[in-house]
């Protein structure tokens, strides 16, 4: 008998949309971190609010674990569904838990010789429990005891999601879990091929399992974010309703808006009256503000926007994976305006990178764009702990109104022309410094004017933050990792990074660094033409069609001998496999 594998394996529910699958799925989740242990999260689900094929995966691994699975090793069935989109990657000798009471599983001869097939009464157990509904704790209780795990942590969960249900409910629940445990253990004689076993806590004796929306939303509201207005939208959704859940008690104002453009219009308001101002949308919103956006690069007001991509163009692929917004965000609006472009590459960066790009949308007095890619937005990992306070708050040259009022009547000039571009600021009701903010070419002090030298020197003057931004950086616009002298260099950006360094260290004979860019614009050239320089070969590894970050790579820093692209714009974000197969394939 062979030994089983101690926590590194896979675990798949997946059913029809409306049947609660997420929040199974999210309960095994905690329940492993809780155990002690890493975990990375994927959910995939359909663009309708009910029906349609919906899974959760979590991965468990003693270590930190930041892509899919290359395969999967146990499915938590409640349909023929999700046996179908799960077989291309299922792991041999998986296990597939279904429930024997809603269907009889389809699978060819040939493949079905390497699985184990496990019928649980997941509907008749659940049903002498209490209600069916309950079936899907009935599965998770034969998950757990094909793991050979505790019920406990799954009990506590019962209890904190049900508690103010009463006992009766809770009980319920607990009953379903042990039911389905039971059941699991007296049918299934198969050796383990997979335990879990707890490892010890951090010493705050918790971990906090956040996703990267929920990241980065805790680090604006941390980061002084005090209205945020937005129109619903998948993925960006869940921004909005992080400060509904929470920023009322430090006094944030959360608005739906009618629609994207009004949103961003509100958060241009907000601004100007002195107010750290956010909206979330994902592509097709984004068309929509950019109006608004273009505004606030000639107004210089500082707005964050966050932009959760998604495939498109249109619609596209509404609830799927994508990287295809990146020249959107440099090049979106008409004519040239500063912006500042940032995108984090885990669930912690989420968090700090939002806190800097606050500061720096103040201190710079512009738009920033802050991308995150699907995958990282609705994961979820594990974070030992996280500190509000490292990243202290600046506003940059926002007057107090004791500044204003010590200024003399008439000389304020809201848009003076600076060595690094920025002018002193002010909001509406301080004293001595009333100006226009308009939207039409202006002068010193904003009044409207087609002068063909201010025009020239209003453009070069916001050209120039750029320059200042990018020699006092407080955040570092790339990262490398690897041996210096790999001649084998890999470039990505957001979540693939993960899937990146985990491909990294399955070829240990051929060396390979990697380069993750946290700064997407101002371009880092300097860092990436040293990081080229230093390789043989350069493979760029992105989620888009067209390899966006390769040709703005190419543009701005050459190296048309060296970079190769590898691309996936599938909606699915990569696996370690895939990345490692596509280089080998090239590097023959």
């Amino acid at each position: 008998m062979s030994t089983p594998l101690v926590n590194r394996v896979s675990w798949r529910i997946g059913g029809q949309q409306g049947e609660g699958i997420d929040s199974t799925g999210a309960i095994f989740a905690k329940a492993i971190s809780r155990y002690g242990l890493y975990i990375h999260t994927y959910r995939s689900f359909s663009s309708r609010i009910r029906g349609g094929l919906t899974f959760y995966e979590v991965r468990v691994a003693d270590h930190a674990v930041g892509a899919r699975p290359d395969t999967v090793d146990i499915v938590l069935a409640l349909g023929q569904e999700v046996i179908d989109a799960t077989l291309e990657t299922i792991s041999n000798g998986a296990v597939i838990l279904y429930d024997s009471d809603a269907f009889t599983p389809t699978i060819d001869e040939d493949l079905k010789m390497n699985l184990h097939l496990v019928g649980v009464p997941m509907t008749k157990l659940a049903e002498q429990n209490g209600s069916k509904i309950m079936r899907n704790m009935v599965g998770l209780g034969a998950t757990a005891a094909l793991l050979d795990m505790s019920l406990d942590p799954f009990f506590e969960f019962i209890e904190e999601r049900f508690g103010k249900k009463g006992e009766k409910v809770v009980g319920m629940n607990r009953e379903a879990i042990i039911a389905g445990a039971e059941h699991l253990n007296a049918s299934f004689t198969a050796p383990r091929q997979w335990t879990v076993e707890k490892r010890p806590l951090p010493d705050t004796g918790r971990r906090y399992l956040l996703t990267g929306n929920e990241a980065a939303s805790f680090g604006a509201l941390a980061g002084g974010v005090r209205f945020v207005a937005g129109y619903p939208i998948t993925p960006a959704t869940d921004v909005l309703e992080w400060f509904i859940d929470h920023g009322e008690k430090y006094h944030a104002v959360v608005i739906q808006a009618e629609d994207e453009l009004s949103a961003a219009n509100m958060i241009l308001g907000a601004s100007f009256g002195g107010v750290r101002a956010l909206t979330s949308t994902s592509g097709p919103g984004l068309c929509l503000m950019m109006e608004a956006i273009s505004l606030a690069g000639t107004a210089e007001h500082p707005i964050m926007v966050v932009d959760v991509m998604r495939p498109g163009p249109s619609t596209g692929l509404p609830t799927k994976h994508s990287q295809a917004d990146l020249n959107f965000a440099i090049y979106g609006g008409h004519d040239d305006y500063a912006r500042i472009v940032v995108s984090p590459t885990t669930v912690e960066e989420s968090f700090y990178l939002m806190q800097h790009a606050l500061n720096w949308m103040d201190e710079y007095q512009l738009p920033v764009f802050f991308l995150i890619d699907q995958d990282l937005a609705i994961t979820s990992h594990p974070i030992t702990a996280i500190d509000p306070k490292r990243v202290p708050v600046k506003r940059g040259k926002l007057l107090s109104k004791e500044d204003a009022a010590a200024i003399s009547p008439d000389a304020f000039k809201r848009y003076e022309l600076t060595d690094d571009g920025v002018s002193p600021r002010t909001i509406p009701g301080h004293p001595n410094t009333l100006y226009l903010a308009s939207g039409s070419e202006h002068d010193e002090r904003g009044v409207i004017t087609e002068n063909k030298a201010n025009r020239i020197a209003m453009m070069d003057k916001r050209a120039r933050k750029l320059t200042h931004f990018q020699q006092n950086m407080s955040y570092p616009a790339t990262e490398v990792n690897g041996p210096d002298d790999a001649k084998i260099g890999i470039l990505t950006w957001g979540s693939s990074t993960l899937a990146v360094d985990e491909a990294d260290t399955r070829w240990p004979d051929h060396p390979m660094k990697r380069m993750a860019v946290k700064v997407m614009w101002p371009f880092p050239t300097a860092d990436m033409k040293a990081f080229i320089d230093s390789v043989d070969v350069c493979f760029v590894v992105e989620n888009n069609f067209s390899g966006q970050l390769a040709d703005l790579t190419l543009r701005m820093v050459g190296g048309h001998d060296k970079i190769k692209k590898i691309v996936k714009y599938d909606g699915t974000p990569f696996r370690p496999t895939e990345i490692l197969e596509a280089i080998q394939e090239a590097m023959q």
